[in-house]
């Protein structure tokens, strides 16, 4: 399985404009062309999906992946977290071995993309991934 392959499957949907996979250890494993969310983005996410004082600076501070900043929404603790911005938003979510970013832009949803990631996640679940 080429994880580059599975974001840009991702991208092919039409509601997913980029798409990551990140190990939980922070390590890439393949993503769209162009999108390359910085080591520290991410370290800053997982410890949000998981810890709850992480989680708590994410309604002041929001969510930056490559660089864009992201107004959080909302977050389900250890699966998911979901921001916006003025052209589009994010989503994240968590497998026990993975971490998926997909991010959208307008006229996309949220629950457009939401659905899109969290079906690759089922899917991930389902492979023990």
């Amino acid at each position: 399985m080429s994880w580059t392959a599975q974001a840009e499957n991702l991208v092919s949907t039409g509601m997913v404009s980029s798409a990551v996979i990140f190990g939980q250890d922070g390590v890439k494993w393949g993503g769209t062309e162009g999108f390359d969310p910085k080591p520290e983005e991410i370290r800053l996410i997982l410890n949000s999906l998981d810890d709850e004082q992480a989680a708590a600076l994410l309604p002041k501070h929001g969510v930056t992946i490559d660089g864009m900043k992201y107004t959080y929404l909302r977050r389900d603790p250890g699966h998911s977290i979901v921001a916006k911005s003025k052209s589009g938003g994010c989503v994240i979510s968590k497998t026990s071995k993975s971490v998926i970013i997909g991010t959208f832009k307008n006229p996309i949803s949220v629950s457009q993309c939401v659905c899109e990631v969290e079906k690759l996640v089922d899917y991930l679940v389902s492979m023990q991934l």
